[in-house]
Formats: C-alpha cells, sequence, structure tokens
C-alpha cells in the first residue's frame, strides 16, 4: 500500500488500503507509526480512518511505533492506543529501545498487547521463538534502566537531532535548492527529494558514494515509489553532517 505524495506531504491511500483489507487473505494490517523513512506521524483522524477498515475487515492491527520517542517537538506523536484505545480488542504495539537508546545490539524489544485473548495467541508463538532464540537478561536490564533513568538523556538525544534537523533544513534552502527535504514530524532520518535534479538512481548513487564519498541510503530500498529519493541519517556529530553536506554540495556543482 503505497503512500501517497502531495505537495511535499504523504498521506495513506485509504481507498487502496480498504481494497486490500477486503481480500479475505488478508488478516492483518502493519503501520509505521511515526512512518519511516518520509517521518510522518499519523494525526487522530488519520487512524480513526484506518481503525475504522480494520474493523469492518476484521484485521488485527500491528504497529511498529519504535520510533515514538524521536519526535520533534512540532510533532504531536501519541500512541496509537491513545488515540484510538477502541482498537484495544485488535491491537499489537512493537516497540523497544534500540532506536531512541542505540541499544540494538542487545536485542531486545517490547509488544503491548491490551487485549487478553490476543496477547495469549502471540505467547503461543512467542514459546516456539524462545526455543530458537531464548531472553536476553543483559538486554531486559537495559530496557528497565532506559526507560526508568533516560529521560533528560534523551530529551538532550531529541534537541540535538531537532537542531541537526533544523541545520538540514537551512543548508538545503541555502546551498542546495535543487534537493527538497521531505518535512518530517519524527525520525533521526532526512527523507530528501532528489527528483530535480534530473539523475538515475545509479548515477546520483555513482555521484554521491565516489565523488562526495558519502553514502546515502538510496530511496528505491523502499519500492519503486522511493526512486529519486535518499535517506540522511541525521543522528551524528553536527561537524560531521556539516561536512557530508559541504561534500554533497561539491559533487553536485
Amino acid at each position: 500500500n503505497p503512500l501517497r505524495l502531495n505537495d511535499g506531504r504523504y498521506t495513506m491511500d485509504f481507498a487502496d488500503l480498504e481494497t486490500k483489507a477486503a481480500d479475505p487473505a488478508n488478516k492483518m494490517l502493519i503501520l509505521c507509526h511515526p512512518h519511516n523513512p518520509v517521518g510522518r506521524v499519523w494525526t487522530a483522524a488519520e487512524i480513526q480512518q484506518l481503525g475504522d477498515i480494520c474493523r469492518r475487515h476484521d484485521l488485527i492491527l500491528v504497529t511498529d511505533e519504535i520510533h515514538g520517542e524521536l519526535c520533534y517537538s512540532w510533532a504531536d506523536y501519541r500512541p496509537v492506543s491513545a488515540l484510538a484505545p477502541e482498537l484495544n480488542d485488535r491491537l499489537v504495539v512493537c516497540t523497544g529501545p534500540s532506536k531512541a537508546f542505540n541499544l540494538p545490539g542487545l536485542r531486545i524489544s517490547l509488544a503491548i498487547i491490551p487485549s487478553t485473548a490476543l496477547r495469549e495467541r502471540f505467547t503461543v508463538g512467542l514459546r516456539d521463538l524462545n526455543e530458537l532464540f531464548g531472553f536476553n537478561r543483559l538486554g531486559m536490564l537495559a530496557l528497565q534502566a532506559a526507560y526508568e533513568d533516560g529521560g533528560p538523556w534523551l530529551d538532550a538525544l531529541r534537541a540535538y537531532l531537532e537542531a541537526n534537523y533544523l541545520y538540514l533544513r537551512d543548508f538545503l534552502e541555502r546551498e542546495l535548492p535543487q534537493i527538497r527535504l521531505t518535512p518530517a514530524e519524527g525520525l533521526y532520518l532526512a527523507w530528501l527529494d532528489c527528483r530535480p535534479l534530473g539523475l538515475s538512481d545509479a548515477v546520483l548513487q555513482q555521484l554521491l558514494t565516489d565523488n562526495a564519498r558519502v553514502v546515502l541510503e538510496p530511496g528505491t530500498h523502499y519500492g519503486p515509489e522511493g526512486s529519486g529519493f535518499v535517506r540522511l541519517n541525521l543522528a551524528c556529530p553536527r561537524a560531521l553532517l556539516a561536512q557530508a553536506l559541504a561534500r554533497i554540495r561539491r559533487a553536485l556543482a
């Protein structure tokens, strides 16, 4: 279900979702909130409309909210369970500390399932997975420490990431107006529209890697709709970001 892009803003294609949800072979809908890679934080109205589709077609709604702690100050991020509590009987929320607290190596995550019946079904499947992977005691302790004591650190991180985003926005407007920054509400990743450059994806990547010596993720990794886009990681020292942008500017001059 590709997103729709209108005037630089992404929205859901609800008509297409409705059609696909009506297929009896489909039992589950997966939502990314905030959305990776475009950075959208879905509104209450959008979540309500999505929830109506799930209820009409009896779909389980699985939400990936792992970037939920990494939203900008101008965003109104709230978990789906808060935006539409009437969906709790069919909701599975997937999250964890690996993004906000940089703990992916500890391989720990959360599944929050309000419905007892749905949680029991999930637990049965989890037992089978546990036989293969086991549980990570160190990861559990790190998760607890992050959520109980990591608030001040996370506040400082969010402020730094937001300043990086604004630095990128101002640089592109001033130095590289042919690259458009997709307005974001969350993530530490920037979705850059390079289509005005008129370059193929292959040529664009060659210029970035060989000339600028900067590796950005091709938008085509997210499907054909990502052609002409690249994804830039803002979770770095500002001096490094400035250096990368200066290299890109010289390579495209």
